[in-house]
């Protein structure tokens, strides 16, 4: 990663991925990482997103 900007929703991030599937991977890191720091401080189980393709 070379940088990020944390906004006040969001964050920006600017990677270069050294495989093929790199940015999937961190991506799927960060949000691993996220649903676990969420589920503990709110007290929940489970997961925070809808699967992919679904209606709201």
């Amino acid at each position: 990663m070379h940088a990020f900007v944390p906004m006040t929703n969001h964050v920006h991030l600017l990677a270069t991925p050294t495989t093929s599937n790199g940015i999937s991977k961190f991506i799927q890191c960060l949000e691993r990482y996220y649903v676990r720091y969420f589920n503990q401080t709110y007290k929940r189980t489970g997961t925070l997103w809808n699967q992919w393709g679904q209606s709201r």
